[in-house]
């Protein structure tokens, strides 16, 4: 049987990602709190996808917010249970930052995802794209 864990997902959205120097700021701050993190880049809208344990993802907020993104928009964080190996931490390595900068190749990422669905349905949700009863 495989073993869960709980794990806190962040999900931010912003009005355009287009900054190296925060690009590589927000990649040095995920490398030292080991969060899994995928952000699409370029055009709006700019979207930050982060998982890792509850501490760290407070942490790697609070260095985003401090960046001063414009249009930062929180767009949902919670604890979730995922099974060992699963969610985004079983696609991008902690400590890691994956850069996608088309929105259609971020939702085909996270839907090829191989965890059944979740994590895709969690974001689009979270982005308003569905409703939560989806």
């Amino acid at each position: 049987m495989a073993s869960t864990t709980t794990t806190t997902r962040l999900l931010i959205q912003t009005h355009h990602m287009t900054s190296k120097a925060k690009i590589r700021s927000l990649t040095l701050s995920a490398a030292k709190h080991r969060l899994s993190v995928v952000l699409k880049t370029g055009k709006p809208p700019g979207i930050m996808l982060a998982e890792g344990p509850a501490a760290s993802v407070q942490q790697w907020m609070g260095h985003v917010r401090r960046l001063r993104y414009k249009d930062y928009r929180l767009m949902k964080t919670e604890e979730v249970s995922c099974p060992e190996g699963k969610g985004l931490a079983g696609i991008v390595e902690p400590g890691k930052v994956l850069e996608i900068d088309e929105l259609k190749a971020f939702a085909r990422f996270l839907g090829d995802s191989h965890d059944d669905g979740n994590l895709v349905n969690w974001w689009r949700r979270g982005m308003g794209f569905v409703g939560e009863d989806k």
